[in-house]
């Protein structure tokens, strides 16, 4: 940039000598004192085109300034946020790792107890269509294999609201399976008197205040998902 404004001031000198020797000349022809006014507002006329070319080089300047920064600012967005990933895969622990790691995780599902998880926190929706959806995140209606896991989804968890889990008896009663598999769970964490099947139309399984309870499947819930495995 300085280079720049040296050039165009030199270049500035040269006109003005130039007109001013054009001046003299002219003056010299016709006798008179001083040189031609017309001279001077050609003189006028390219500094102000210097000016507005000098203007118009800062303004442009000035874009490509602003380009830079703008991404610079996204660059260090994504650093920040692949940094923040790394500290969050290194604050698992190590023995979940071989588990974890090995597998592609479902955008959105969240690390709890060495398996990945999804809650739905927003939209509420019948057990059919809860079971769908968790299938076209990739993952499927969860099930809890023991109490640890159940008591680290529950952390996670707002006290009064009803999840739906993928337990059900809808194909024999009294027969509950998971949803995933098809074969019986293995672990249940039932309220007091439930499952109770009132009116002989509960058939799936529903989590709340950490336990369990057995509800018409077109009830409108939350749910949780849980990782395909």
């Amino acid at each position: 940039m300085l280079q720049l404004s040296s050039l165009l001031c030199g270049l500035l000198i040269v006109l003005i000598v130039l007109a001013l020797q054009g001046s003299l000349v002219d003056s010299q022809d016709r006798s008179a004192p001083y040189p031609s006014l017309d001279n001077y507002h050609t003189i006028l006329a390219r500094l102000e085109a210097i000016e507005a070319g000098q203007a118009a080089m800062k303004r442009s300047l000035n874009n490509v300034d602003a380009r830079m920064l703008v991404k610079l600012e996204a660059i260090e967005n994504t650093l920040a946020r692949i940094v923040r990933q790394q500290a969050a895969i290194q604050a698992t622990p190590l023995s979940n790792h071989s588990k974890i790691d090995s597998r592609a995780v479902p955008p959105n599902f969240e690390g709890i107890a060495g398996r990945y998880f999804y809650i739905e926190r927003s939209l509420v929706t019948t057990w059919a269509s809860a079971v769908a959806t968790c299938r076209d995140m990739g993952g499927s209606l969860a099930t809890f294999r023991n109490e640890t896991e159940l008591n680290e989804v529950r952390k996670h968890l707002p006290n009064g609201s009803s999840y739906w889990l993928g337990l059900n008896d809808r194909k024999k009663e009294g027969e509950f399976v998971s949803a995933a598999s098809g074969k019986p769970a293995k672990y249940f964490k039932w309220f007091q008197n439930e499952p109770s099947n009132t009116g002989n139309y509960q058939h799936c399984v529903s989590f709340y205040n950490g336990e369990m309870y057995d509800i018409a499947c077109d009830e409108y819930l939350y749910f949780i998902c849980q990782d395909t495995e």
